[in-house]
């Protein structure tokens, strides 16, 4: 309720003053009448004595009167209102204006026009010329003029004015939506629009107006301002030109304390202009406004030339602006620009922003196709000088893009300037310079969270992308360095010329950068005045240099610091990757003694795939030094006048080869220089090419065999302090050889030469000597010398070939009565076969062993050196026969150990329970009376199934283990002599040996087809090359067969698997029921083993240059090893048929009697026995051995392969 009072009461209050204000007030209505408007002015003034007046004006049009009495006296509130929008035509003449006097006492006092159109005002007076003029004769009044959607068109100015010798403060003069047209100006008077002279503290304001098409052809801005406020809001500058240079003037004192006259400028855009403002210590501040289209050829600033003035710049815009001779802003200011973008501008001057002596602040903003084309090396885009105080340039979250300058684009200067650099963006810039190039001193650079990628720096005599010269401490942390190309040195960073350097980079990635030298960093320490107060410090760490590229040095870093001046250095954590250059395809140190990092200490550094043409793939040095290659001799042996040479090899620091395929390093030249004055020298100096420096045709020339001594030097033209490792040589010049031939000069040097042969004497290559003559002396010449065929060459020219004679007819002689012996053997078998010692062994086996000697004994009589037939044929039949004789020497062997039983088990189980084996034998002969006649193999019978028994027992008592062997298949082995077992076990048993057995004949025939395979497909591959022709160790020459690595492998082979022979048939040595043969295979493997293959492999690495010794050793110890295999294979056969013993198993089979000894109730006592049944156990196991063996058969006169599933125990009855 009280709320509702006080509004009422509020109410009330206005109300009343709008009644005194309108009993104050009078309305005047005029029309367009002549004599109304002449007297208009005279008749307003009496009523403006007690009224504020409002004059409405009903009509579009009014001609002002001429006569120059348009003098209104402003004592209260004036206004000039129009409903329609009244033109005031002032007729183009001299004398039509408006004057506004305010009157001494009226204060704060309003004048308004409204809805009017100022029109062809041309006056011109001596005292003052203007459509409007407003003068005042107190300082006290503080009056206020409106313009309110006014328009003012075709007039030459529009004046806010005074003359007074006093000051007034604080006058208003408002634009509010107001059109300006084709404002003229005068060339009297020092403003077109606004002109404000020996008068401050005015406030000049324009709001929501236009400026279109103003174009003044004076020496005049189009608003000239004194120590006023100027105001500028939503406000368009279209087309509005001036020949002198500027829209505003705005001048203020120096030391003057109006912080209150400022110039703001918001919300409005600046089209096709001259430079906005000039003017002197003022206060400006631009915001959200557009400066576009805008082209200028004056000197002046493009923009604004307010010197010494603060001005800050938020929000705005500045496009498509053409210079050709200025900046954009005057040098010497405070600037700080605020969100602002630089975009599509074109400047030929020095730079386009020039920073002079003051700190700035650039936040927020883009910099985007400007192109900075002035003077070549002299066009900038920014031109910061601290000057000598030390002032800040602060760039934060700025992109700078898509620019191009014909200079560096951002220069720094003055004496210790502090740059920061925070999320700045520098992308494709191309840039006749650096992009930051730092010529102040003791400059202090920080770089953070910025990336800076794809840009060039295209100048070939400037370094670097951001280029420090002089002193400076330099800060990189977080920050991106990608696709960066100088065509300089420094891909990215660039030091030079420094005396203190203080620099520090922190998680920062530089890839795929590129220069001449140094792809990422360049340090040149060329210039220095030395005080010893002056340090560098290094520190990098958590750093990424990755597929860098220099042309030359340094892939990622190129570095000439002097380790004298370094204080801290520090490498942690720093990769290089990929990274490539011509030397040290990661760093390059150019002075080899300032080596001051670890470089290879791999927990703080990682080197990956970076790679060096010449030297260094992860880092290297200049050339070091230069090593002999033969360093450990110092003095040498040779004769005068001999061609001596010299090979020297030039390292780095690191002691990698210069390998210096380009040549960049051709300048050092290597000279021997002599200490000695009694010789002669030729051919001592030498360039290093590839890393080397060879003095192919050093020679010395002495009067008289003697010593010489010389020093190593480089040439005095070179650049680098390469030092040597053998700085003298010594050489002993000896008397020439007896070969030689003695030439004494007239000078009385001598030298020895070499004889001398005519052309056609094959002596370089080596096919033939050239011998002096024994009668002439000092001369060398081929009349007088003598060419003579070396070994394995002859013929007039020493052009045919001389090969080695084959002395193998020997052979023949040898082999051929073995071979005879062979065949006797084999036919004295076939007559024999039923022979039971034949035909019980095998006499297919047999024959087969005999046709493999056979095979060996026919490939003795072909030679491996005589052609690639013969060589094919020897070791084709000769490794088929040896192969033969292993494969059923084997198969001996393992059936012997598959059916045979070891003694010793037998003699055990033989004394073991003899009672109860008795008890045994007489229940076997009561169960099986049909066998009883059999003996021996019932009693073998119990003994088996005793031993079963045992088994089963000893699984119960650990005790009787461990005193009888187990064996595969033993307990089984006695069910042969049973007419037929139905236990199921022993058929199974019996099966897996028949099984054993059936698959070691499958596999060894499947084994000796494959060797043929391999061997003939070898011969079929090998018999399309070429022959080849070596030379023996007299020098003729001899076929070397393609084969011999072949037949070096099936000899190593084969010794491997007569070992194998040798350790299984060794294992059935003390074995019963084998065949006795199996003996005599263990000393025909041992002798095998020791005159067999092990000869060939000793007789091919010892004696292939010799084949007469090849052949011999082999012939003669293979031959008599293999007739010894014969002879042990058939003397006991051969022996035992003629002396008519071949049938009777005791002499080719082992056996043993175990009748039971009656007196001693043992079977082992030694005592004579009755051998009763024997016979017939042996023959049942000898059937067995066949059947076993079967693998063909014989039938319907066909051979027939026996399948391993045919071969059925259940089927075999004894």
């Amino acid at each position: 309720m009280l709320l509702k009072r006080i509004y009422l009461i509020v109410y009330f209050v206005y109300f009343i003053i709008y009644l005194i204000d309108k009993a104050l007030s009078y309305d005047l209505v005029i029309n367009n009448d002549e004599e109304v408007l002449f007297d208009l002015a005279e008749n307003v003034n009496i009523l403006l004595r007690s009224y504020n007046v409002q004059i409405l004006l009903i009509d579009d049009y009014y001609k002002l009167p001429q006569h120059g009495r348009n003098l209104f006296n402003i004592q209260n509130n004036l206004t000039f209102h129009s409903e329609n929008g009244t033109i005031f035509d002032f007729q183009s003449t001299e004398t039509t204006n408006l004057y506004l006097n305010i009157i001494a006492g009226a204060v704060d006092k309003k004048i308004t026009f409204r809805n009017i159109t100022f029109y062809n005002y041309d006056g011109f007076t001596t005292e003052l010329s203007a459509a409007t003029h407003f003068t005042t004769t107190d300082k006290t009044n503080r009056y206020t003029v409106e313009f309110d959607n006014c328009t003012f068109k075709n007039n030459k100015k529009i004046t806010f004015y005074t003359h007074v010798s006093l000051k007034l403060e604080f006058g208003n003069v408002t634009f509010d939506h107001c059109n300006f047209t084709n404002i003229y100006g005068d060339s009297e008077y020092g403003g077109s629009i606004v002109y404000s002279d020996k008068n401050y503290g005015n406030k000049l304001v324009f709001v929501d107006s236009i400026f279109n098409n103003n174009i003044v052809n004076y020496n005049i801005p189009l608003f000239n301002l004194y120590e006023s406020s100027l105001s500028i809001i939503n406000t368009k500058f279209l087309n509005c030109l001036s020949y002198y240079g500027y829209i505003v003037s705005f001048r203020t004192l120096s030391n003057s304390s109006y912080s209150q006259f400022k110039v703001t400028i918001e919300d409005s855009e600046f089209s096709n202009i001259n430079s906005l403002m000039e003017g002197k210590n003022n206060i400006i501040s631009i915001k959200n406004t557009k400066f576009s289209n805008i082209t200028s050829i004056s000197s002046i600033p493009v923009i604004m030339n307010a010197l010494y003035s603060n001005v800050s710049i938020v929000d705005s815009v500045f496009s498509n602006i053409v210079s050709h001779k200025s900046s954009l802003f005057m040098d010497q200011g405070k600037l700080i620009f605020m969100n602002t973008t630089f975009s599509d501008i074109i400047t030929n001057s020095k730079t386009m922003i020039n920073f002079m002596y003051n700190s700035v602040i650039i936040e927020d903003c883009e910099f985007k196709n400007i192109l900075c084309n002035g003077d070549s090396d002299n066009s900038s885009l920014i031109i910061f000088d601290s000057g000598e105080n030390s002032n800040t340039f602060d760039i934060k979250n700025v992109i700078i893009e898509n620019c191009k300058t014909n200079g560096d684009m951002i220069t720094i200067n003055g004496n210790k300037p502090i740059i920061k650099m925070f999320n700045v963006k520098i992308d494709k810039i191309h840039s006749y310079g650096a992009l930051i190039n730092n010529q102040s001193i003791d400059a202090n650079i920080s770089i953070d969270s910025s990336v800076i990628t794809n840009n060039e720096n295209i100048n070939k005599w400037k370094c670097g992308l951001i280029t420090n010269y002089n002193s400076t401490f330099f800060n990189v942390e977080n920050s991106i360095f990608k696709n960066n190309n100088v065509k300089n040195n420094g891909g990215s960073l660039c030091f030079m010329n420094y005396n203190k350097l203080s620099i520090n980079i922190n998680t920062t990635v530089f890839e795929n950068n590129s220069a001449l030298n140094g792809g990422v960093i360049y340090f040149n320490e060329k210039v220095r005045d030395v005080n010893i107060n002056d340090k560098y410090s290094l520190k990098l760490e958590n750093i990424i240099f990755k597929s860098n590229n220099a042309n030359y040095f340094g892939g990622a870093i190129y570095s000439d610091f002097n380790i004298s001046y370094l204080e801290l250095s520090t490498l942690k954590n720093v990769s290089f990757i990929d990274n490539h250059a011509y030397a040290g395809g990661a760093i390059y140190i150019s002075n080899a003694d300032n080596t001051h990092f670890n470089l290879n200490n791999k927990s703080l550094i990682e080197y990956k795939n970076n790679v060096a043409i010449s030297h260094g793939n992860n880092f290297a040095t200049s050339p070091y030094y230069v090593k002999y290659i033969n360093e450990n001799n110092k003095k040498f042996d040779i004769m005068s006048g001999m061609t001596f040479p010299f090979e020297f090899i030039l390292y780095d620091k690191f002691n990698q080869t210069v390998t210096d395929l380009y040549k960049y390093y051709s300048n050092i030249a290597l000279n021997i220089k002599s200490v000695s004055s009694n010789c002669k020298i030729h051919g001592n100096i030498c360039n290093f090419s590839k890393g080397q420096c060879e003095l192919n045709h050093f020679k010395i020339y002495t009067t008289n065999p003697t010593t010489v001594d010389f020093q190593l030097a480089l040439l005095e033209n070179n650049d680098f302090n390469v030092k040597f490792d053998l700085e003298n040589i010594s050489f002993k010049i000896n008397d020439c050889k007896s070969g030689q031939i003695k030439i004494v000069g007239k000078n009385g040097f001598y030298q020895c030469e070499d004889p001398i042969c005519n052309s056609n004497c094959p002596v370089s290559s080596g096919r033939a000597l050239c011998l002096k003559s024994s009668n002439i002396t000092n001369i060398n010449n081929v009349l007088y010398n003598k060419c003579q065929c070396v070994n394995g060459w002859k013929g007039k020219d020493c052009h045919v070939m001389d090969y080695s004679p084959l002395k193998f007819k020997y052979n023949t002689i040898i082999t051929t009565p073995i071979i005879l012996i062979i065949l006797s053997v084999m036919i004295f078998n076939y007559l024999n076969r039923h022979v039971k010692i034949i035909e019980d062994t095998g006499y297919i086996k047999l024959q087969m062993v005999l046709f493999g000697l056979l095979l060996f004994y026919i490939s003795c009589n072909f030679n491996v050196f005589h052609s690639f037939f013969s060589c094919s044929l020897n070791i084709l039949l000769r490794h088929c026969g040896v192969l033969l004789i292993y494969i059923l020497s084997l198969i001996y062997t393992l059936t012997g150990c598959e059916l045979g039983v070891r003694k010793g088990e037998l003699q055990l189980y033989l004394n073991v329970k003899s009672y109860e084996r008795h008890n045994n034998i007489e229940l076997f002969y009561e169960q099986n009376p049909i066998a009883s006649t059999i003996l021996n193999e019932k009693m073998l019978l119990n003994i088996e199934n005793e031993l079963n028994q045992i088994q089963n027992k000893n699984q119960e008592n650990k005790s009787s283990i461990h005193q009888f062997p187990k064996k595969k298949y033993n307990l089984s082995k006695y069910s042969l002599f049973k007419k037929k077992t139905e236990d199921n076990n022993d058929i199974k048993s019996l099966n897996k040996l028949v099984s054993n057995i059936h698959s070691l004949f499958t596999e060894l025939i499947i084994l000796y087809t494959l060797f043929l395979l391999v061997i003939a497909g070898s011969i079929i591959y090998y018999k399309t090359k070429d022959d080849i022709y070596v030379q023996e160790y007299d020098g003729k020459w001899i076929y070397k067969c393609p084969l011999q690595e072949l037949n070096f492998i099936f000899n190593c082979s084969e010794f491997i698997i007569i070992i194998y022979l040798t350790a299984k048939v060794t294992k059935v040595w003390n074995y019963v029921y084998i065949f006795k043969c199996l003996k005599n295979i263990l000393y025909i493997s041992i002798i095998w083993l020791s005159f067999g293959p092990l000869i060939n492999i000793i007789t091919y690495l010892s004696f292939m240059n010799n084949n007469n010794l090849y052949n011999i050793c082999n012939s003669i110890i293979n031959e008599l090893c293999y007739f010894i295999i014969l002879i042990l294979y058939t003397y006991e056969k051969i022996y035992y048929i003629i002396s008519k013993k071949g049938n009777d198993f005791k002499y080719y089979f082992n056996s043993v009697s175990i009748e039971k000894c009656l007196e001693h109730n043992s079977y082992s006592c030694g005592c004579n026995k009755e051998a009763n049944g024997e016979e017939e156990i042996v023959n049942n196991y000898l059937s067995f051995y066949k059947f076993c063996s079967k693998f063909i058969q014989f039938s319907d006169g066909k051979f027939k392969y026996v399948r391993k599933n045919s071969k059925n125990t259940m089927k075999f009855i004894i």
